[in-house]
């Protein structure tokens, strides 16, 4: 591969963020949402509760995922498939819109930025690049988690897995 120049900040148009693990904290937010999730589903049945947590590889103890739990970067599909086998429902998008709903919900309550990500985005976009979201989660709770963050104004775009262009690879 050919020695390529350095490229400066003034030949950069735009940034694509991932959003969890780059703007929020994908552990500190998604965990207690997902172990709420499991917890809503089981309602109340242990057996059925480390059975949803095993098919996500997720600790309900800890609120920890482990290293290749498909909710990690995988969509919603990746692992409500499983879920939906030990619910006995349908593994179709009903019940994936359902999953991302109540992750939605529950991930208001633990949404945790790392550092001040409208403060960083208003510098790239006062720099006049644009900026945008390209997230394997529901368009909706990318959209959402963008207002609780202030970061709508500064953003070109938002894309998940959902927006019609598939899931990141």
């Amino acid at each position: 591969m050919p020695d390529m120049p350095p490229v400066g900040l003034s030949e950069i148009r735009g940034v694509l963020f991932d959003k969890d693990g780059t703007l929020i904290s994908f552990e500190k937010t998604w965990g207690p949402a997902m172990g709420s999730a499991i917890r809503h589903y089981a309602a109340g049945d242990a057996a059925l509760a480390e059975a949803l947590a095993a098919v996500s590889l997720f600790d309900l103890e800890t609120e920890r995922f482990g290293d290749m739990s498909a909710a990690i970067a995988g969509t919603v599909a990746d692992f409500a498939a499983g879920w939906a086998r030990h619910l006995g429902v349908a593994a179709d998008q009903a019940f994936f819109t359902e999953v991302d709903g109540l992750l939605r919900h529950a991930a208001r309550n633990s949404l945790a930025p790392i550092g001040v990500p409208h403060e960083v985005l208003a510098e790239l976009v006062a720099m006049r690049h644009v900026c945008g979201i390209a997230t394997n989660d529901a368009e909706a709770n990318a959209q959402e988690q963008a207002r609780a963050l202030y970061l709508q104004d500064h953003l070109s775009f938002v894309v998940g897995y959902d927006s019609g262009h598939g899931a990141k690879p």
